[in-house]
């Protein structure tokens, strides 16, 4: 018989805190419900300082509009350095105002990515021709962040803010990119 205190049964106990501790290593039936943390860094465990990591923003135009017909957005391209070799990595764009594209050699055609995507370098945003007549635009953010392509784990990001002219043409603001 199950040793008993204060009307609780020690197995009882002793099962919950086996699937709590399951539920933080990733195994039993609560797998991965426990709190993640971020894998430690390599430089972390060896009791180092982590790399030193930054991206930037390098843009080709400093406008766009739909009415422009030599390109189809403003390109973006990140830079990204660290002082210590990097593992794979891919970048993580996101907009809260218009969409990515892909588009380059060699057939040069406009794949739409949508207002969240990956990419391996170089995107363009963009904006619905149809909605060049909209007044009260949100200011345009897009945020790019450099992932490791094993973990998803998160590098480096950065920000880019637009604002408008004359209601169709985005205009990136100043100090918020490098050119």
């Amino acid at each position: 018989m199950a040793e008993r205190r204060s009307g609780i049964s020690l197995g009882r106990v002793r099962g919950a805190a086996v699937l709590a501790l399951g539920a933080l290593l990733g195994v039993g039936p609560w797998a991965g419900c426990g709190t993640a943390r971020p894998a430690a860094s390599p430089e972390a465990a060896a009791g180092e300082a982590p790399p030193a990591r930054t991206v930037e923003l390098s843009v080709d135009r400093e406008s766009y509009s739909p009415l422009l017909s030599s390109t189809v957005g403003i390109g973006l391209t990140p830079r990204y350095s660290a002082s210590r070799t990097s593992p794979p990595f891919r970048y993580h764009w996101r907009t809260n105002y218009g969409y990515f594209v892909r588009w380059g050699p060699p057939d040069y055609q406009v794949e739409e990515l949508g207002p969240d995507a990956s990419s391996e370098g170089k995107v363009y945003w963009s904006y619905d021709p149809v909605e060049i007549d909209q007044r009260n635009k949100p200011e345009v953010e897009v945020a790019v962040r450099v992932r490791d392509a094993k973990t998803l784990d998160t590098w480096a990001e950065s920000r880019l803010k637009m604002t408008w002219e004359n209601s169709d043409t985005a205009v990136v603001s100043r100090g918020s990119h490098a050119r």
